[in-house]
């Protein structure tokens, strides 16, 4: 007999289920005391081509996947400021900031047009590419292997080894058994199937699966990081 289970988000065998947070999509900073304000974690910093036109910069999407509507966008020039000092005049390189919210996704190879009145030297654009976000997509079993379908859902970020879970449960919430099996990371944006041993203890009724069991990376989104059966308890 299989069993397949594939669900958005936490919806399982047509019941929307709370499962436990299983990440840590946004943690206080090692020696930050109770009470001071979490420093968010925007993932690496992802440079962009950046060219002078006419009426301000080009800025173009190098990379191999499309950047999300609501990225912000920075972006740095060099301009000539005049600096008067006593009788002496002169100018000075400075360097100004300017940040663009995308308004809809720019595609690979798409261009940015960002106007700017100053005169303007060069230019450097970049964004923040985010954190890891691990999703379990699909669990399907046999009686006795069980495969998991594990994706990275951040197509600029890697995800660094965590652990996949599967957990031989009773309807009573009672866990008779478990299996861990570490995982050496994911790509960005890869989808991993795994198969693996089922655990069946005896007396087992239904199975929980979860990526990133022990909570070792950093995401911005553990919601959608385990899967439950316990609909089939429900009569």
């Amino acid at each position: 007999m299989q069993r397949t289970f594939v669900v958005a988000g936490t919806v399982v065998g047509g019941l929307l289920l709370a499962l436990p947070t299983v990440g840590q999509p946004q943690p206080i900073q090692a020696g930050q005391a109770a009470g001071q304000t979490a420093t968010v974690n925007l993932g690496p910093k992802l440079d962009l081509q950046c060219a002078l036109e006419q009426a301000g910069a080009a800025v173009r999407n190098s990379l191999p996947a499309p950047i999300p509507k609501g990225t912000r966008i920075s972006l740095t020039y060099s301009t000539l400021t005049t600096v008067q000092n006593g009788w002496v005049t002169s100018q000075q390189v400075v360097q100004r900031s300017i940040e663009r919210e995308l308004v809809g996704p720019l595609a690979p190879g798409a261009t940015l047009h960002v106007p700017i009145s100053d005169p303007r030297i060069g230019c450097q654009a970049w964004f923040h590419g985010g954190l890891p976000d691990l999703q379990l997509v699909q669990f399907t079993h046999t009686e006795s292997v069980a495969t998991l379908v594990i994706r990275n859902n951040n197509p600029f970020v890697a995800a660094g080894p965590f652990v996949a879970r599967i957990k031989a449960m009773k309807c009573s919430q009672v866990e008779l058994a478990k299996a861990d099996f570490p995982l050496p990371g994911l790509a960005r944006g890869q989808t991993l199937p795994i198969n693996r041993p089922l655990p069946r203890p005896p007396g087992v009724q239904y199975y929980d699966a979860y990526v990133d069991a022990t909570n070792t990376v950093m995401e911005s989104n553990a919601n959608n990081n385990g899967y439950t059966e316990v609909g089939v308890c429900i009569r």
